[in-house]
């Protein structure tokens, strides 16, 4: 325990031995009282026979998901119109110069069919968010991934977000805001579940302030 000399404001460092005892300060020579440490209170904890909650110990996965296709279906419809246009008059183009148009508008409309398909899958493949009994967590990317988590306990608000496609499609984001850093939020985006998300969000939620 430290101590200081209330006559000559020196520090000292009293054992355990002198605690509760008057003695003399080796600086000043006058008599300096040693405290005795407060006794902490003992906290005790009455056994009970009943078995401990399983939710309390083990952390259950309750929801995952990722954006739902029918996000992804507008933009989808929509590019396949413009490819099957732009094929169609590479095809005229071609058929007028060397008769060979049909087979170079197939395969120029096959490829980009290709390139979209695999783009919209990357884009399906690349958002991901698991909900669990103690926290919610949403990754970005697939080489390269990002997570982002939030415990329950630090959620203060759950809201949900539409634009133009999720309306036509009946998709949200969710939009998951924290008060465990100024500002962090975390979005589940695009999924078509996002109203059963959020009710369930917001039970746990409940639960873990009671």
């Amino acid at each position: 325990m430290n101590v200081q000399c209330p006559h000559c404001n020196t520090e000292l460092e009293a054992s355990s031995e002198h605690y509760g005892q008057t003695v003399a300060c080796p600086s000043c020579t006058n008599a300096i009282s040693i405290p005795a440490p407060e006794a902490k209170p003992v906290k005790i904890v009455q056994a009970s026979n009943e078995p401990k909650s399983k939710s309390s110990e083990i952390e259950n996965e309750i929801l995952k998901g990722s954006p739902s296709w029918l996000y992804f279906l507008p933009g989808y419809l929509t590019g396949l119109f413009i490819i099957f246009m732009f094929s169609s008059i590479s095809a005229a183009i071609n058929e007028t110069a060397d008769q060979a148009g049909a087979g170079s508008g197939f395969g120029v409309f096959f490829f980009w069919l290709v390139i979209l398909t695999i783009i919209i899958l990357w884009k399906k493949n690349s958002h991901k968010f698991i909900l669990t009994s103690r926290r919610i967590i949403v990754i970005n990317g697939i080489i390269v991934k990002n997570e982002d988590e939030v415990r329950l306990r630090d959620i203060r608000s759950i809201s949900l977000r539409r634009g133009l496609f999720n309306v036509f499609t009946g998709t949200a984001s969710v939009k998951i805001a924290t008060a465990a850093t100024a500002g962090s939020e975390i979005v589940i985006r695009n999924i078509s579940n996002a109203k059963k998300v959020q009710a369930k969000l917001n039970s746990l939620v409940h639960d873990m302030e009671k």
